[in-house]
């Protein structure tokens, strides 16, 4: 079962695009973005990194969340249901999103 990782790689560069036009959209625009791509904002701007160190790991970040989430998909579907590691990605992502959301306040 590899068409999740197939499917996330394909998907990666219209996402990367979107995080880039988002924040051109106001509040609103970024609420999406930290919605999107969490691990991404936390590495740049909450995890006490100097600016270019943040940067660049964020940078990583945006290529690698939805390939990284596909591999983690994949794995835990291996040990357990689909539905089990559909779960365990969307609440690794919503806790990264509630983190970001918490830390910004």
């Amino acid at each position: 079962m590899w068409w999740p990782l197939v499917v996330a790689i394909a998907a990666t560069p219209f996402a990367v695009k979107t995080a880039e036009v988002l924040p051109l959209m106001g509040a609103e625009g970024l609420l999406r973005l930290r919605l999107l791509y969490p691990f991404a904002l936390l590495a740049q701007q909450h995890l006490g990194l100097n600016e270019a160190l943040g940067e660049s790991v964020s940078q990583a970040l945006l290529y690698l969340q939805f390939p990284l989430y596909a591999v983690l998909l994949i794995v835990v579907h291996r040990i357990k249901s689909f539905m089990t590691a559909v779960f365990v990605v969307v609440t690794i992502h919503l806790i990264a999103a509630a983190s970001v959301w918490i830390l910004s306040i």
